[in-house]
């Protein structure tokens, strides 16, 4: 019991710290909500219960309650504001669920000191008993929760979805498990998933008695600042659309390798943002089959991904990019980058900024004919700057760095801070630059900008 209510206490901190729900008049205040639970479907137990925004979860209390005609009143202290469309998801002990929004289409106002009263009628619940389907919560909830279940101690109460985890090293998704272990962590949608916690071995094991799992279109952050995690099993895993992928992974330092094969659709995403950041010992990643025509931003998508030695992006669609900033940037074990299929005439030159920042083992770079910004300007320490040294400029590893491009590109290349790789500039050591035409193969001539 002490751990549940330790649950929702990190819950509700975590809310207060990060502010992610939108609240107006900007307050720090709390308030009282006195919710009022009556059965029209006979009296039953609730076993947990959920307080969302639609977005964003603002409480969750796993108390017995029970719930007949008469009515039973739950209270609660939540932060004051508006909050829109707010959503009561209910699971009773027998494994029936039910969401329900009590003012659909209005806000519900919490005053600062002040109580705030509703009633909710549960007219129906849903048995998910055999249910084909497991519905994961949004990826900042799914991080938020599991951190705040391994972490019984006062120091959780500063649990947020950002803070670097040091106790989880496994993660398995299991399915047709008879197990409710732990607390529950779906969405309230489908059969129930529960995460339990091994402490002797770093193990958080999610289970349902569903046959697969279906990622949450915003799977965002979900995996964020795991810093000890090195696996995670998905299992029998499903992601029919993906809307968001940003931080998904980022400061995973500690995984090695990433199954996501059963990533399917992801021709809706629109943010990769660091996606992969600081994923600094990652060997292998198959990104092949991502669709990327709708992203927006991959600003450090792999950014100090320094162990990954080679990646295939011969099927990323750039062109509808707004930033690739720090990309590639400490990927500083990656010999060859076949980036041929990228677009970047769309943007201005400050959107490639420390785009191939110390990379020291690049030995080959291959560029289409669109990697020319509009602005025709030049993007800041795109390959190296004067302060970097020369065993971390790109291509020093191999003393020579080779790129296959057209004229057009190589053009404009050859005025960028490449050309200080190639002079030696700032009393560094000269690394060789060769541009190579992508179509023919021979040699192309250039002139290169003074220093």
């Amino acid at each position: 019991m002490k751990r549940l209510f330790n649950l929702i206490t990190v819950l509700l901190a975590v809310l207060l710290v990060s502010a992610c729900v939108e609240k107006l008049p900007e307050t720090d205040g709390c308030g009282d909500l006195e919710l009022t639970l009556k059965s029209a479907i006979g009296d039953f137990t609730v076993s947990t219960l959920r307080i969302s925004d639609g977005k964003d979860l603002l409480l969750q209390n796993e108390e017995p309650v029970h719930v007949n005609a008469a009515g039973t009143p739950l209270n609660f202290h939540i932060p004051a504001g508006i909050y829109n469309d707010v959503c009561i998801s209910i699971e009773a002990e027998d494994g029936r669920t039910g969401v329900f929004q009590p003012k659909q289409g209005s806000a519900v106002l919490i005053n600062d000191g002040g109580l705030t009263r509703f009633a909710l009628e549960v007219t129906s619940l849903t048995d998910n008993s055999a249910a084909e389907l497991s519905y994961l919560p949004e990826g900042r909830m799914f991080n938020m929760a599991v951190k705040a279940m391994v972490r019984q101690s006062p120091d959780s109460l500063h649990c947020t979805f950002s803070l670097a985890d040091s106790i989880i090293k496994s993660i398995s998704f299991v399915t047709e498990s008879p197990s409710t272990d732990g607390i529950r962590i779906d969405n309230f949608s489908g059969a129930p998933a529960y995460a339990s916690y091994d402490k002797a071995t770093g193990t958080i094991t999610i289970s349902t008695s569903a046959k697969k799992y279906h990622m949450n279109e915003y799977p965002s952050f979900m995996f964020d600042h795991m810093e000890m995690l090195e696996s995670i099993d998905f299992g029998n895993m499903t992601a029919p659309v993906i809307y968001k992928s940003e931080y998904m992974f980022s400061y995973c330092r500690q995984l090695k390798t990433l199954d996501l094969s059963w990533l399917g659709d992801t021709s809706e995403n629109t943010s990769m943002d660091n996606m992969f950041s600081y994923c600094q010992s990652l060997e292998e990643l198959d990104v092949s089959h991502f669709k990327t025509g709708n992203v927006r931003h991959f600003r450090s998508l792999f950014n100090h991904c320094m162990s990954l030695k080679s990646i295939d992006l011969s099927n990323f669609d750039t062109s509808n990019a707004l930033s690739v900033t720090y990309m590639f940037q400490f990927a500083n074990s990656l010999e060859r980058l076949d980036i041929s299929s990228f677009t970047v005439s769309q943007l201005e030159a400050a959107k490639l900024n420390y785009m191939f920042y110390n990379m020291p083992n690049l030995k080959e770079l291959v560029i289409g004919d669109n990697f020319v910004p509009k602005d025709n300007a030049l993007p800041t320490n795109f390959f190296t700057s004067t302060s970097l040294d020369f065993m971390n400029r790109a291509g020093s590893a191999n003393r020579a760095l080779t790129i296959y491009t057209t004229q057009k590109s190589a053009d404009w290349l050859v005025k960028t801070n490449l050309r200080w790789i190639n002079s030696g500039y700032s009393g560094k050591t000269k690394i060789p630059v060769t541009f190579i035409d992508i179509n023919t193969g021979n040699k192309l001539t250039v002139k290169w900008a003074a220093n």
